[in-house]
């Protein structure tokens, strides 16, 4: 499996083998609002990931966390006269609520930051005892200047002190205003903090993720995963502190980022007036369009969420899905040709090669599409349909997760009369009526097909 690395800009293997563990750590959400698209984007390429390296044999060991000790919490819950932890835990239910919807697995761990509260305290205080933190009198911060590798992973210039200090908070006690925030030092009113050998307060932003990935997942870490925007200053200041912490490098084989999500031509920003939350996801989207939108462009690309990319996918899933159905229809028996056999194996091995080369999604469902177009319904046989059914439910079904049959809210053997009356209406030269009838299906996804060995039906949406 090879991952392209954000820190040394080329792919690098990891080297790992079918039953050996891949261990990883992504980054969550602050939940003090509704999670967005963003989130959701995040979530389905490293679902794609911890299903894809599952099925081929791999042991996914997938950490994420939820940022509920955070500034944005503390000011909203204050706001709405609720409790900081009350508000978090809203919006981490609507968070797992969504990922149920979406069809997204359950990673091995998702750890609270006030779950590990103890272990962030031992994790600054051997900081400080080696040299690479330092206590003011508002908390305690990381000496950027005691780990000379600061900057690779961002690229960003020591001498650009002007866009670093407009992504790091101030302080009129730091050494240097590159320095970040290891503890925060209790505020007047603060409802949330812990006692520490520096004085009560609560920690900074970046640690969390350090302590969370090493007591949970490990180190080195063979990937850590977030959107582009976490690169500065978060996973620049995690990278530091953690292989300053521990001692040794890397701290990660590999920094996987998803690109940036578009609504239209903007990037989504709540200021904008673009933000697209849970709830009206899951009241307006069909969950497995959204799979398929979201994970038809390569996950380091920026990806367009507009209606026409999205009408574009409805219909795509649908003849996905029709295709899937009408396998099973087929009643042409046969041997199953050799060269059946040899597309669907190349387009396995294509399927396969993509994916392990960077999670190549766009990639791997072009090998897919292209084998329909090679094999048509009507043209195979039972045995040969079997085969790309087969091929279909691991491709699409279990590594995907798109859902490609729908559940059957009306009882079929309803529908199935109904096709009989409009057929004897049919037989009766009673086209009107016939017509009739199958229009009132259409409207309900009900797609009449007329063959020479009867007529049958499938779901369109």
């Amino acid at each position: 499996m090879k991952l392209y690395d954000t820190h040394s800009r080329e792919l690098v293997d990891l080297r790992k083998k079918p039953g050996e563990k891949i261990v990883g750590y992504v980054c969550g959400i602050t939940p003090y609002d509704e999670p967005h698209l963003g989130h959701v984007r995040t979530a389905l390429v490293f679902d794609l990931f911890h299903r894809f390296v599952t099925a081929q044999g791999y042991e996914p060991v997938f950490v994420s966390n939820f940022t509920d000790v955070d500034d944005k919490i503390i000011e909203r819950s204050a706001k709405l006269s609720v409790h900081p932890f009350a508000l978090a835990e809203k919006y981490e239910r609507l968070y797992y609520k969504l990922m149920d919807f979406l069809n997204v697995e359950p990673l091995y761990a998702y750890i609270r930051v006030s779950q590990v509260i103890p272990d962030i305290i031992e994790a600054v205080k051997q900081l400080i005892d080696k040299g690479h933190a330092y206590v003011t009198p508002d908390g305690v911060y990381f000496s950027v200047s005691s780990f000379p590798d600061y900057g690779e992973l961002s690229g960003r210039k020591v001498e650009d002190m002007s866009l670093l200090e407009a992504r790091v908070e101030p302080s009129p006690f730091k050494k240097d205003p590159r320095d970040f925030a290891l503890w925060k030092s209790r505020k007047p009113g603060e409802t949330i903090w812990w006692h520490s050998p520096w004085g009560d307060g609560r920690p900074g932003w970046h640690i969390e993720c350090t302590v969370i990935s090493v007591k949970f997942a490990g180190f080195p870490l063979d990937f850590h995963g977030g959107g582009s925007d976490l690169i500065f200053p978060h996973h620049e200041n995690e990278k530091a502190q953690s292989e300053a912490l521990m001692g040794q490098k890397p701290f990660a084989k590999a920094w996987m980022h998803t690109g940036m999500l578009r609504i239209g031509e903007e990037e989504m920003h709540k200021s904008l007036g673009n933000f697209i939350g849970a709830t009206e996801i899951m009241s307006k989207y069909d969950p497995d369009v959204v799979r398929y939108l979201l994970l038809s462009t390569y996950y380091r690309d920026p990806v367009t969420f507009s209606e026409e990319a999205y009408n574009q996918a409805e219909h795509t899933v649908s003849n996905l899905r029709s295709y899937f159905e009408r396998l099973d229809w087929v009643s042409k028996s046969g041997e199953t040709r050799s060269q059946v056999i040899y597309l669907i194996s190349s387009a396995r091995d294509a399927f396969n090669n993509a994916l392990e080369s960077d999670l190549n999604s766009s990639a791997a469902l072009s090998e897919i599409h292209k084998l329909i177009a090679q094999l048509r319904v009507e043209d195979v046989n039972v045995g040969e349909a079997l085969l790309v059914k087969e091929f279909l439910s691991h491709t699409l079904q279990t590594v995907f997760g798109l859902r490609l049959t729908r559940n059957r809210t009306v009882d079929e053997s309803l529908i199935q009369d109904v096709v009989e009356l409009r057929n004897s209406f049919r037989r009766e030269k009673k086209f009107s009526e016939a017509d009739d009838i199958r229009n009132m299906l259409l409207k309900h996804g009900i797609v009449l097909e007329d063959t020479k060995d009867g007529t049958r039906w499938i779901r369109e949406q």
